[in-house]
């Protein structure tokens, strides 16, 4: 008011609160309706006592509708709850406009497995879509897309058209079926656009651990191409068009390794930890792995969270892959004996490499005196430490 230092924070405010799933309030949100604002949507001030990415809008009153109809409807905000609530989805909660997070995840799995994600009709909206799927998916939730032709869902509830909301949702569909539906005309893209809408679409696939399931989505993905089901091959361990002369995706014992490190570092902070303290002794030579390796080895976030922070496209459509191949991860874990196999491993790649380096080096006629007693020394000490004659 001039006289303090004191300021409103949802002056002009339509405000909300937020609670967790117990009904605490743990703070608020609000949405502008007079004036203008840099931002619709204004929240409490992140804190360890309120954090969003950890809370879903609406749970203490939808649960005990969620555990009934043994599902729940999961929108992007506040108005959408509040109006799918009024027209009797009382099992509906909101991400409140952000990423859906592993913590949300989580908390949803406590009280069903079957979740309606019925996000807005925008382009914005289709993609907080796809990414939550990824999110969602490894947890083994079973996954349904609802589509608007336009607006969200609150435009639907508060313009008292009732019947399209429960079209809408009967309509539903399962996500992979979805996703082929929403490319467009598939047959009329040329057969490069065809190939690039594979690649694209493989880390949905790929999450999909039922091969009835997969194979099924798959001939339906073939048929929306017009192309043969048997040049499209989706395999948890690579995708390929000629299963003839299809490489082999893991090739030996050093790129396991190399694959493996890398997943430990994308899924867990404790193991990246781990990582940081060994990093001397090993080395990646994959340039992508290596890269995404030094991009997330600071970072405090894991699993699709780190993986959004890559700098590339292809940074991280390589780590979701590896993060969701089942040759590689069993259980979606790695074991603690696993991960100091894989150091090991690599620990011995790198001797092997500095040995032959040091042979070489051995051979030169060039080198000084001190130089050849150098490396005559470390090559003496390597060859110890491995149990081999020098």
């Amino acid at each position: 008011d001039g006289a303090t230092d004191l300021y409103g924070r949802f002056t002009g405010r339509l405000t909300f609160p937020i609670a967790n799933h117990t009904g605490k309030i743990l703070g608020f949100g609000g949405r502008i309706i007079e004036g203008q604002a840099k931002a619709n949507y204004l929240n409490s001030s992140e804190s360890d006592h309120f954090q969003k990415s950890h809370l879903l809008y609406g749970l203490h009153l939808a649960k005990k509708h969620i555990k009934a109809k043994k599902r729940c409807i999961l929108v992007e905000g506040y108005m959408d709850v509040i109006g799918m609530h009024q027209k009797g989805y009382q099992e509906t909660v909101a991400v409140m406009g952000t990423a859906l997070g592993l913590k949300q995840a989580h908390l949803l799995k406590r009280f069903t497995d079957t979740l309606y994600l019925f996000f807005d009709s925008d382009q914005a909206g289709q993609e907080a879509l796809k990414k939550s799927y990824q999110v969602l998916k490894p947890l083994g939730f079973y996954i349904y897309a609802v589509s608007l032709k336009s607006g969200d869902p609150a435009d639907l509830c508060f313009s008292n058209q009732d019947e399209a909301v429960n079209q809408a949702l009967e309509a539903a569909k399962p996500f992979l079926e979805w996703l082929c539906e929403c490319q467009g005309a598939l047959k009329e893209f040329s057969i490069e656009e065809k190939s690039k809408l594979i690649l694209s679409l493989k880390p949905y696939f790929m999450m999909e651990k039922d091969t009835l399931i997969l194979e099924h989505y798959k001939e339906q993905l073939a048929l929306s191409l017009n192309v043969s089901k048997n040049l499209i091959r989706f395999d948890r361990g690579a995708m390929v068009y000629n299963k003839i002369n299809a490489p082999k995706t893991i090739k030996d014992k050093y790129q396991k390794a190399e694959q493996l490190l890398v997943v430990a570092a994308v899924s867990s902070i404790a193991l990246r930890s781990k990582l940081k303290q060994q990093h001397e002794s090993f080395q990646l030579e994959n340039t992508i792995y290596k890269q995404i390796y030094h991009q997330i080895i600071d970072s405090d976030k894991t699993n699709l969270e780190v993986i959004q922070e890559l700098d590339t496209d292809e940074l991280k459509r390589v780590a979701s892959e590896l993060l969701n191949r089942d040759a590689l991860v069993r259980n979606g874990e790695i074991s603690d004996e696993e991960f100091m196999d894989c150091i090991g491993v690599l620990k011995e790649k790198k001797a092997q490499v500095r040995l032959a380096e040091l042979k070489e080096l051995l051979s030169r006629e060039d080198a000084s005196e001190k130089q050849q007693s150098d490396w005559l020394m470390e090559l003496q000490v390597l060859s110890k430490e491995r149990g081999l004659n020098a």
